[in-house]
């Protein structure tokens, strides 16, 4: 069990170090994940963006995910999940454009750091503070994969076992800390796992912009 998020940031950085990746991108999926990505990036002196996505969920179960919308509007949709959630195809294209609506809004929240440099034959750095469901990891992943870069190491400080096998044909490597069997929510992993808002995200995203600025 990690302490928080950004101990498990620093437990990640000599196994990230060890890859000896050329010019990386380390772009971390909000909340949560900027801060795990904080100490990755200061280490390796990199500037630190973000790639917005979000659930998609109902509001009388927001605990309950179906799926997820990328940046590029393109969603994963669990059908199975959905259809014992209720939801008729109706209902699910509303909760689609909603969530779309979200990204944008949150885009415009962080503003330089969702503009991602050229990722054409970069090595890309994608960096969470878990995986449960995995739906907006994979539209990430997806989204990502569309721009081109060299290759796509995703970082989780710990990785499902049930989802090791999946993310190994999405992205071209794996690094993490521990592989539970079992997980329900991401914040079993953690000691403390406090809820993320907008305004620790820009703080992480700051600190390592001033980091790098002092170097």
């Amino acid at each position: 069990m990690f302490t928080d998020r950004m101990a498990a940031g620093k437990l990640l950085v000599p196994r990230i170090l060890d890859l000896k990746l050329t010019d990386p991108v380390i772009i971390a999926i909000p909340r949560g994940g900027a801060e795990v990505a904080a100490p990755i990036a200061i280490a390796l002196d990199r500037e630190l963006y973000v790639v917005l996505a979000r659930k998609l969920t109902v509001p009388a179960s927001p605990d309950h995910s179906f799926g997820a919308v990328s940046p590029n509007g393109e969603y994963e949709l669990d059908e199975k999940a959905a259809k014992e959630l209720g939801l008729e195809e109706r209902d699910i294209l509303n909760i689609v454009d909603e969530a779309k609506a979200e990204v944008h809004r949150r885009s415009a929240i962080y503003e330089e750091f969702s503009v991602l440099p050229d990722l054409a034959g970069k090595d890309v750095v994608l960096v969470d503070d878990g995986i449960a469901k995995g739906y907006t990891t994979k539209v990430v992943v997806r989204y990502l994969r569309s721009l081109n870069p060299g290759t796509i190491t995703l970082a989780v400080p710990a990785l499902p076992k049930d989802s090791v096998e999946l993310f190994s044909r999405l992205a071209d490597r794996l690094v993490y800390i521990d592989t539970p069997k079992k997980v329900k929510s991401v914040g079993e992993n953690y000691s403390s796992f406090h809820q993320v808002d907008h305004g620790d995200v820009l703080k992480a995203l700051q600190m390592v912009k001033i980091s790098i600025a002092d170097c």
